[in-house]
């Protein structure tokens, strides 16, 4: 955000200097023949330009919240697996899965987030995640209970997959240099046509290409953020990663009172 303002500020006395420059070297009758052609031009460039714009941004706003609800699932999906691993009668599958959901939490929040800026994951974190899939598929089941909480832990291991999958790739994308060529060219084209306009009163003049230069630097500032969503001024936080940490990882192991309430009464039964 810092540096956006700063570029602004540059750019805008650099705008204004252009003003007082061009009013200086280009004499005004030189323009006045040309203002209704110049007005025509900047109604097809201006319009392009602005669908063109208008058009990223509003894909860019998407796309952020989409891979917003991404990193939300990826979460929710460590949750899940670490919830319905308490259920596991076995102590040794149990207490693995639930260290390598605490050990993969750890190493996105604390390592791979900031890694992310640089565009950049955590090889930590894909090992893991390997573990992980390796030790949910590897347990062996006793009985259809088990059963249906592999299969339910296979499914939160999908998941996971999928959504990190998505979001190593967003951290490593951006905008191409064709593109940011065709935003710039398109914004001084833009600019320059305010030049041949309300020349008789140049503070007016400088005040209405301020503004528009304004607009134009706010949509570009706000493509470059949303368009990086893990490395930009709007940076996504691990905010549910935080949470699952404190509120679903750090619950203490047992095993479900329930399933020990019913053993309890068969064996009571049997007896």
């Amino acid at each position: 955000m810092a540096t956006a303002i700063v570029l602004f500020i540059v750019v805008l006395g650099f705008l204004v200097a252009a003003h007082y420059l061009c009013d200086k070297v280009v004499a005004e009758r030189h323009l006045e023949g040309h203002e209704g052609m110049v007005a025509a031009m900047l109604g097809v460039v201006g319009t392009l330009f602005a669908l063109l714009l208008g058009l990223l941004v509003a894909n860019s706003v998407q796309d952020y919240h989409d891979l917003k609800a991404t990193s939300s699932n990826e979460a929710n999906a460590i949750g899940n697996i670490y919830r319905i691993s308490r259920a596991i009668d076995n102590d040794e599958s149990r207490a693995r899965i639930g260290q390598l959901c605490t050990d993969y939490t750890a190493a996105v929040v604390d390592t791979e987030w900031a890694l992310m800026k640089s565009q950049q994951t955590c090889p930590k974190a894909w090992e893991d995640y390997q573990d992980l899939w390796n030790a949910v598929s590897g347990f062996s089941p006793v009985g259809d209970r088990e059963n249906n909480l592999q299969s339910a832990m296979l499914s939160s291991m999908q998941v996971l997959g999928e959504t990190r999958r998505q979001r190593a790739v967003a951290c490593t994308s951006s905008l191409s240099l064709p593109l940011w060529i065709a935003i710039g060219f398109g914004s001084a084209s833009t600019l320059i046509f305010a030049y041949f306009f309300i020349r008789r009163r140049m503070k007016l003049s400088v005040i209405v290409t301020s503004l528009v230069a304004f607009s134009l630097m706010l949509n570009v500032w706000l493509l470059d953020a949303y368009s990086s969503p893990y490395s930009g001024d709007l940076q996504i936080q691990p905010d549910m990663f935080r949470l699952v940490r404190k509120q679903v990882l750090a619950a203490p192991d047992f095993k479900c009172p329930l399933l020990k309430g019913k053993r309890s009464a068969s064996e009571t039964k049997e007896l």
